[in-house]
């Protein structure tokens, strides 16, 4: 079995994911999803990042800090099924109408919302295939890009903050 880079790099049908693994190369997360411990990625499919940039028209790599914090926000470091989601919101004895866990991130201090219910939703994003295994861990296609508190999609349409060593902003 692969791990999770190379798996995602092999999904072809239904969904592709060429923009999210540009992003999370660009991002220098790469290694983490080639790592041995166990991670779950939820994957936006390249249709959520084409409509963000036709909508928009703003490029997710122009502050590579901000983004490494986005595609760090896609990455829990626990390995969650769809059945283990939807247990541990069962654990947490819930109205199911109110089952709300929440999942630690690879972005320090910040966490999901997940809904286990049919479908699972991730806040507020729903989950369009679930349970994609990989060696390190598992995957979950989302039908949009999750956004941590205080960023947006607007937050990349602000001026870069990031240079080339020794490089001064340009006006």
């Amino acid at each position: 079995m692969s791990k999770i880079e190379q798996v995602l790099q092999g999904l072809t049908s239904p969904y592709t994911f060429n923009n999210l693994a540009m992003l999370l190369n660009t991002a220098g997360l790469e290694y983490t999803l080639q790592g041995n411990r166990p991670l779950t990625l939820f994957a936006p499919h390249d249709l959520t990042f084409d409509t963000l940039q036709q909508r928009t028209g703003f490029d997710l790599m122009t502050n590579i800090d901000k983004l490494n914090l986005l595609m760090r926000y896609h990455i829990v470091p626990l390995k969650l099924s769809s059945a283990e989601l939807k247990k541990e919101a069962i654990a947490e004895d819930v109205a199911a109408s109110d089952q709300v866990l929440q999942l630690p991130t690879e972005a320090e201090g910040y966490t999901l919302q997940a809904r286990p219910g049919n479908p699972i939703q991730i806040n507020g994003v729903r989950v369009v295939q679930a349970d994609i295994e990989a060696e390190n861990g598992i995957i979950h296609i989302i039908d949009g890009i999750l956004w941590p508190a205080g960023m947006s999609e607007l937050s990349f349409g602000e001026r870069s903050t990031v240079h080339a060593p020794g490089e001064k902003e340009r006006p």
